[in-house]
């Protein structure tokens, strides 16, 4: 286990700061006539994300879908990895800050809330992983550098896992294998249910030769866009080489080709700190969808069956991937379950009507924490739309590409006539865009529209040549 979860970021000349890492990397130029030699120091550079507060956790969650609720805290284990003398912790501070690395293929440092004096905490003894599980499995939000501390929240069932402050995370939670890490303090935290392990996506390798490609370092989420505030697919596994087809301007993520039904465009997004890329000096940048608009969801009533997202996750008309994507859920919010897929895979959630028109959609459970869901009913699937051909562009037309199954409507939203269904991972010419932006208009067959257009969401599309698409006010409801 130490081989797998003792983070392979291992920067070679660490120097630590209260709230940032710097790292130096000297590279020797040797100068022949002089027979000198120059040293030249890099830096990192860091920036701080935004904090948004998370939503509390509930009194009992229970991992879905299971029969019954199982209790967030139930009575700690004796066996804990507390049994180490801790540390002397740095004083506390307000909010995390996150270092995205130089050099690529290092992972993101972290810098987490400090414990309060006498307050549940843990400093680590190596560079080790903070993830959004328990295990292996779940994917790297990033690393806490050797000597740092971190807030203890909460112990797994087993005590080999820390729960940790990270208010970037859904449920504020991160967690931190207690193997390489030091505890003080922490033998009265509570017990805490993990989420769902994330699916792992498939790819294949790339050819031998000069293709674009890169080495994935630790498990990952793949993402619709070059952002945590996209989507999550799933986990790109650790120590897989994947092929590169893109990146975006500012160079901080690749586009990655992946070979998976749980992805229809087979391409998604991944940070460039995680990936250590070869033969990319020419790769440009790819067309990227707008960031999500996220569904504002219905609180639950106390007490009701409760959805806590675990990333950004699409909100559908149907339990599976061949429905359509209605809108965006953010980890942000917590929805109320009304039902659940004879499966198991999906809960059905109440949305507002500007989502669907019925008021419901579904999302796929292993992105979603339930609580209080043991009892919810099971619910029959809408019946598949029949999806529409696309029209394909001819070279030079303004396109886009689907990323998933979307609607199209006869003006740009759902309050205009539903016309059909596109398909993921489908071509269509672009024929014009709404004032907002948020719409396109795309040739579509005229047996869906006797005008031979319809109305996509740019949300769930990617353009290509957008450059002198026209605006077009929207038709009369």
């Amino acid at each position: 286990m130490k081989g797998i979860e003792q983070s392979m970021y291992q920067p070679k000349y660490p120097r630590s700061h209260d709230r940032y890492i710097h790292l130096k990397k000297p590279r020797i130029i040797l100068v022949v006539l002089a027979i000198l030699s120059t040293a030249l120091l890099g830096a990192c550079t860091a920036t701080t994300p935004d904090t948004t507060p998370m939503p509390t956790l509930p009194p009992e969650l229970a991992l879905e879908p299971t029969a019954t609720n199982i209790p967030l805290t139930p009575t700690l284990p004796p066996a804990t990895p507390t049994s180490e003398p801790a540390p002397t912790l740095p004083p506390p501070t307000e909010e995390p800050t996150l270092e995205v690395l130089t050099e690529e293929g290092n992972g993101i440092a972290l810098s987490l809330p400090q414990p309060a004096e006498g307050a549940p905490g843990l400093a680590a003894t190596t560079n080790v992983n903070v993830r959004s599980g328990p295990g292996v499995d779940y994917a790297s939000y990033g690393v806490l550098l050797e000597g740092n501390a971190a807030t203890i929240t909460g112990v797994s069932s087993d005590g080999a896992w820390w729960v940790v402050d990270y208010p970037e995370a859904a449920l504020d939670q991160g967690w931190v294998s207690g193997e390489f890490t030091v505890a003080s303090n922490a033998t009265d935290v509570p017990v805490v249910q993990p989420p769902p392990v994330p699916p792992t996506l498939r790819f294949t390798s790339p050819p031998a030769g000069n293709t674009p490609q890169g080495l994935v370092v630790d498990n990952i989420y793949l993402r619709s866009g070059p952002g945590t505030e996209y989507t999550a697919y799933g986990v790109i596994p650790a120590r897989k080489t994947a092929t590169i087809i893109g990146r975006n301007r500012k160079g901080d993520w690749w586009t990655i080709q992946v070979n998976s039904n749980l992805v229809p465009s087979q391409h998604g997004w991944v940070p460039a700190a995680y990936v250590r890329a070869q033969n990319v000096r020419y790769m440009v940048a790819n067309p990227i969808q707008p960031i999500p608009d996220y569904a504002d969801l219905p609180a639950p009533a106390e007490g009701a069956p409760a959805a806590y997202p675990m990333t950004p996750v699409y909100l559908r008309s149907g339990p599976g991937l061949e429905y359509p994507v209605l809108g965006t859920a953010s980890p942000d919010t917590i929805g109320e379950i009304t039902g659940i897929s004879a499966n198991g895979e999906w809960w059905q959630l109440s949305v507002p009507l500007e989502v669907s028109l019925d008021g419901l959609a579904w999302v796929t459970a292993p992105f979603i924490f339930a609580a209080n869901a043991g009892e919810v009913p099971v619910v029959e699937p809408p019946a598949v739309p029949k999806a529409v051909e696309s029209i394909q562009p001819s070279a030079g037309d303004p396109s886009l590409l689907t990323l998933e199954a979307v609607n199209f409507f006869a003006g740009p939203g759902n309050e205009w006539p539903l016309l059909g269904v596109l398909p993921g991972n489908a071509q269509a010419v672009v024929l014009g865009i709404s004032p907002d932006s948020n719409w396109y208009i795309v040739r579509i067959p005229r047996a869906a529209d006797p005008g031979g257009r319809g109305w996509v969401s740019a949300e769930f599309v990617e353009v290509e040549l957008k450059r002198g698409v026209p605006i077009v006010e929207p038709p009369p409801k």
